[in-house]
């Protein structure tokens, strides 16, 4: 029996050892638990075994009893058969003693059987209270500790928590409390140049009133003092109307002769404005030259215009010219003949709007080679091979970009600073390799993360590699102003509109940039069932670039908010004068030929509605 417990006290060991192999981190606690429980079941299992055989030995001891009791009837009975033979007691005495000792033998044999399995069901009884009660403490030990690891892991896991939602708090209250100081110092300051502004302009009219009063003053000191002389002077009236008429003659011709002069230096200062750096106003062809342009096509009212700007400056200097330009400006490989057959023509010199430089490399080194000049003009063609391209005739495209980028944060300010998340502007560009188109979408994306980054707000720029890898912004994660470039796989219509689409439909997006008359028109096309372009508050602002009969209407009824246009009937005749003086022999310059941003408005001011073409 003694071996059947020490069995289950080490079996109590071998789980408690199992257990604490479990949970490295609590062995000792685990150790003392399980050496509590093995004593407590050991105690247990032990009472109720010692009672079970108790009750086993004690009926043992009635079976004994009884029988005793058999035998000493039988052997009774046998004595009480045996009665009349007096003869023979000594049998009986022998019958007796050996009755008494079978009788202690099957006693002794039941008792030691009964002892047997008394043993046998207390070992039992104990292995069994043994690990049900090593079970129960092994599993509380295992519970209690099970609880203390998991409220400390949800603590820190709280913690953690708690910190991430207090920093994300402190962070959103420093942006406002940042935005407030902002705007308290902005109106400060608004303050401050608005009282400067007042006084000097209260200056400027209280100088110019006291001007009239004292002229006023002069003038009636004059007219008394003609009263006063007009009888003592009579003799002398005639010689005094004389001179004063000969005097009156010499200042209107001096008055006259200033303001011919006037005119002429502002017509000059336009003519710089919108020739550039040299003086393409006295040009003359030396021969009647022939020239060959080639455009990027002739699918936009653009193109349309610097056609009809060439055609007026040839005939004015009795030049010739062939204008061709491909279908779609997708068609690169298309233009590449173009220019071949140009060259084939052995013309004067040649004008050339490229779509991409690096398709009419090998073209431009031909031409070189045979002595033919050639003009860029638009885009113009840069990293074209050295001394190929003599001169451009273009808009400035970058600082196009950043005009209409400055007149479009000007209304963004506001909307960024209410904005509690991020705020999207998209950028769509017809395609990612013109240089104009590039340089006007990069423009536009610098100058407003310039801005933006002004003003205290992180920038990032997503979407087209191109735009992404060439623009001078570094990417963010979780920025306050995304700017979206959207570029689609051809120069179609359709797919261009369904970038506007795709852009209006974000719900973050508050302004969409158009870099030229394609983009601007697909805008106009992709938001005809969305509605979601105009000046409110809940719509999201439209700007684009050049003109057209839809942009020039969408800019009207407010569909879109302005535009930035070029002045294409200038720049087909700046190309017309450069091609003159390239073929006279003469030294070539690049010319700008201007931009002008233009909103409802002012569209119909004379400076800006002549370059807004149909």
């Amino acid at each position: 029996m003694k071996r059947k417990v020490i069995s289950a006290l080490l079996c109590a060991s071998m789980v408690a050892t199992m257990v604490g192999g479990c949970g490295s981190g609590s062995n000792k606690t685990t150790e003392k638990a399980t050496e509590k429980a093995t004593e407590a079941a050991t105690e247990k299992a032990t009472e109720k075994a010692t009672e079970k055989a108790t009750e086993k030995a004690t009926e043992t001891e009635k079976a004994t009893e009884k029988a005793t009791e058999k035998a000493t009837e039988a052997a009774t009975t046998e004595a009480a058969t045996t009665e009349e033979e007096t003869t023979e007691k000594a049998t009986e005495k022998e019958t007796e003693k050996a009755t008494e000792k079978e009788t202690k033998k099957k006693v002794e044999t039941e008792t030691e059987s009964a002892s047997k399995e008394t043993e046998k069901a207390t070992e039992k009884e104990t292995e069994k209270a043994t690990e049900k009660e090593t079970e129960k403490e092994t599993e509380k030990a295992t519970e209690k500790e099970t609880e203390k690891e998991t409220e400390k892991a949800t603590e820190k896991e709280t913690e953690k928590e708690t910190e991430k939602v207090t920093e994300k708090e402190t962070e959103k209250e420093t942006e406002k409390a940042t935005e407030k100081e902002t705007e308290k110092a902005t109106e400060k300051e608004t303050k401050k140049e608005t009282e400067k502004v007042t006084e000097k302009e209260t200056e400027k009219e209280t100088e110019k009133a006291t001007e009239k009063e004292t002229e006023s003053e002069s003038e009636t000191e004059k007219v008394t003092e003609k009263e006063t002389k007009k009888e003592t002077e009579k003799a002398t009236e005639k010689e005094t109307e004389t001179e004063s008429e000969s005097e009156t003659e010499k200042e209107t011709k001096k008055a006259t002769d200033a303001k011919e002069t006037e005119a002429e230096s502002e017509s000059e200062s336009e003519t710089e404005t919108v020739k550039g750096t040299i003086d393409l106003s006295k040009v003359e062809a030396k021969e009647a030259y022939h020239f060959e342009i080639v455009s990027k096509g002739f699918q936009h009212q653009y193109w349309q215009a610097v056609l009809k700007g060439a055609q007026e400056e040839a005939e004015r200097l009795g030049v010739t010219m062939n204008f061709v330009g491909p279908n779609s400006e997708s068609d690169i490989a298309d233009q590449v003949q173009m220019l071949n057959s140009a060259i084939n023509a052995k013309p004067a010199a040649i004008g050339l709007a490229a779509l991409s430089t690096d398709a009419c490399n090998d073209a431009l080194q031909q031409a070189k080679d045979a002595g033919i000049p050639i003009v860029g003009f638009d885009s113009g063609v840069p990293g074209a091979p050295e001394g190929s391209v003599v001169a451009n005739a273009a808009t400035d495209n970058y600082a196009a970009g950043e005009l209409a980028a400055e007149k479009t944060y000007e209304v963004l300010k506001d909307r960024i600073a209410a904005a509690e998340g991020s705020v999207r502007i998209g950028v769509m560009g017809q395609d990612a390799t013109s240089e104009s188109i590039i340089n006007r979408g990069l423009g536009f994306i610098d100058k407003i993360a310039e801005l933006a980054e002004a003003d205290g707000y992180t920038v990032t720029v997503e979407g087209n590699d191109k735009y992404v890898q060439d623009c001078k912004v570094e990417p963010t994660k979780e920025a306050k102003v995304i700017l979206d470039v959207a570029v689609p796989s051809q120069v179609t219509a359709e797919l261009s509109a369904t970038d506007c689409q795709t852009l209006l439909n974000k719900d973050d997006t508050i302004c969409i940039y158009g870099s030229n008359q394609h983009s601007g028109e697909a805008m106009v096309t992709g938001n005809e069932n969305l509605q979601k372009l105009g000046s409110g508050e809940d719509q999201v602002l439209g700007v684009t670039f050049d003109s057209g009969t839809v942009i020039k209407e969408a800019v009207k009824n407010g569909t879109l908010y302005g535009a930035v246009t070029q002045a294409p009937v200038a720049m087909g005749a700046a190309v017309i004068d450069l091609l003159t003086m390239a073929a006279n022999g003469e030294e070539v310059a690049d010319v700008d030929t201007g931009c002008q941003w233009y909103t409802a408005d002012n569209m119909d001011d004379p400076e800006i509605a002549q370059n807004l073409y149909d």
